[in-house]
């Protein structure tokens, strides 16, 4: 491709990286943020050099390992795995009640000699029966297809699991408590969720996202002398 495509594949994200021929060289577009792009600088920069005839002074031998943990994958299961709790018990017990006010069930739930305690103790124990399915489900598939390792006692895990979803179902029963119609609960929730699923690092770690340009840096200065 010409320069122009080379451009337009660069700035639409088709390619990570573009090398343009000059008179002098070559010179090499890429985002230094992004680690693909770095790393393709690298070996295109390695392979064009050896081309061009240089040698490594010293020889050296690559030695692969497949660390178990250490995976982009073993990085992506906890995410979705702590998602799907939150998820379903908000969403699961917002759009019930909501859909149960609409259609006028709640007013004959009060009417019933059913207390108010065991209506929200059904969808709870709803919850948690889904719980058991979504995570156990889920974990033992990565286990089994991806070889993804648990670090930690599982009785941890469990409890976590169990302590998210009762806190994302009071979530999901205050959001449902503020809207009477299934599209305000669904922008309300959204609206919730929405920071937590990019601000949490559930799909990409936390640790990659871009620096404002207004924020403050802070370098470590040198100590002056005592």
């Amino acid at each position: 491709m010409d320069e122009a495509e080379g451009a337009h594949a660069l700035a639409t994200g088709s390619i990570v990286l573009l090398v343009v021929q000059q008179p002098s060289g070559v010179a090499y577009r890429y985002d230094d943020t992004n680690p693909d792009a770095r790393n393709a600088r690298l070996l295109a920069d390695r392979a064009i050099q050896i081309a061009a005839g240089r040698h490594d002074a010293v020889d050296a031998e690559n030695q692969l390992i497949h660390e178990t943990g250490s995976r982009y994958i073993d990085f992506v299961i906890p995410g979705p795995a702590g998602h799907e709790p939150d998820g379903s018990a908000m969403w699961g017990l917002g759009f019930a009640i909501v859909e149960g006010r609409q259609k006028k069930l709640l007013k004959r739930m009060v009417a019933s000699p059913m207390p108010r305690w065991q209506y929200l103790a059904a969808f709870l124990l709803s919850r948690l029966v889904m719980l058991v399915i979504e995570v156990v489900v889920f974990l033992s598939f990565a286990r089994i297809v991806f070889g993804v390792p648990f670090r930690g006692p599982l009785d941890q895990l469990a409890l976590v699991c169990v302590l998210t979803s009762l806190a994302f179902s009071a979530l999901g029963l205050l959001v449902a408590s503020r809207a009477k119609t299934m599209e305000a609960v669904s922008g309300l929730m959204n609206l919730v969720m929405l920071p937590m699923w990019i601000l949490s690092g559930v799909f990409f770690s936390a640790s990659r996202f871009p620096r404002h340009p207004a924020a403050p840096s802070f370098r470590r200065c040198p100590l002056p002398p005592p």
